[in-house]
Order: C-alpha cells, then structure tokens, then sequence
C-alpha cells in the first residue's frame, strides 16, 4: 500500500508471510496486522555500478535479483534486509529538507563490528568520519558513490539506559551539551496527542 506523508514522502506498507519479527503491539493495533519494522530501503541512482560493488564488497550484502531497473541486495535471510537499488529512473533528485531522508542507517552489533566495516571502507578510498558517541549508540557516517549519506550504527547500547523500556518516548530526552537549551527546544515542538477511543471509531 503507498502513501505519501504529509511532507509528500513516499512510503509503502509491504505485507508478506515470512517476517518472523514479533511487531509493534504497544498500541490498540492487533499483533496480526502490527507494523514489524522497516522491510526495504530504495536508492534512486542514476547507475547503480559502483553502488552495488559497495554493498557486495565492503558491506557483506549478497545480490538477489534484477527486474526492469530495480536491483535488490540483503544483508541475510531475513525477509527485512534488503536494499533496492532504482536506476536510470528519471526521478528527480531530493534536495535536504521537508520530504526527503536526511540518512540511510544499517545496524551493527557492536563496537567491533563497526570497527571491522569502518577498515574496509576506508581501504575502498571512501572518506568514512570517526566514529561518533550519539549516548544511545556509536556511529560512522559516509556518502555512497551515488551521494546519499549512510550511517553504520552499533546496537548493543540501545534506548533504555536513561529510562525504563516501559515508557521509552513518553518524555524529551536530550543529550548532555544540549540540556540547557531544553525550554527553547521544547518550546519548538508540536504537541502531540493521540485519542485512543477517537480512533477506534
């Protein structure tokens, strides 16, 4: 199912009968319709050549099919790892800001492991930042040969280091050095509420 946010960002609702994920079931949505998590990322390059050399060779990705001018990668077996890689398409190119993806991020398990991806990067002549220490997690950050901007993030940190799982995004958390501007920062921010009996009708 497309849609488009209300910034006119496309997105897709992929449906399939192999996701193993358990979903998202904090909410009034029942488990069998829940949302699992990301299925699919699409690249729009205008060729993919040195793309999809990055994602075989310096990122462990393993080609899995070729339709028409989409080319699709996954990181593993799992059905929600895959990179589409849409060329020559025509489309226009987004420009940063409302209704455009600021970063494409990919998960890694530890310090390690971004470790190990940073050095093969680096040894394919890409300019690779040092790693950044976002509280929650580490992260890299470099452009593909296409332009868009990729992030490789370590995972074993995670949310719940400065709140309790149970009420993960119920408050503003913010980091250390941006603490003290918390009246401006909120301040700016939309309210949102949600009615649960409003939205079952």
């Amino acid at each position: 199912i497309y849609f488009e946010d209300h910034e006119g960002l496309g997105l897709e609702l992929v449906a399939n009968t192999h996701d193993d994920r358990s979903g998202f079931t904090g909410g009034i949505v029942p488990r069998e319709y829940a949302i699992k998590g990301f299925h699919a990322i699409l690249l729009n390059e205008d060729n993919f050549e040195r793309t999809a050399a990055l994602l075989a060779e310096q990122m462990d990705f393993t080609f899995l099919k070729e339709q028409g001018n989409r080319i699709r990668y996954s990181s593993d077996s799992n059905s929600a790892n895959f990179v589409d890689i849409l060329y020559n398409s025509g489309s226009t190119r987004g420009l940063s800001g409302s209704g455009t993806i600021h970063h494409v991020a990919f998960a890694v398990k530890d310090d390690q492991a971004q470790h190990y991806v940073r050095e093969k990067l680096v040894n394919a002549g890409l300019s690779v930042t040092p790693v950044v220490d976002r509280n929650y997690f580490h992260s890299i950050y470099f452009r593909e040969p296409g332009g868009v901007l990729f992030e490789v993030a370590t995972s074993d940190i995670g949310f719940a280091i400065d709140e309790n799982s149970e009420n993960l995004g119920e408050s503003l958390k913010l980091p250390g050095w941006a603490e003290s501007d918390r009246q401006r920062i909120e301040s700016g921010l939309q309210v949102i509420s949600f009615d649960r009996d409003k939205f079952r009708d």
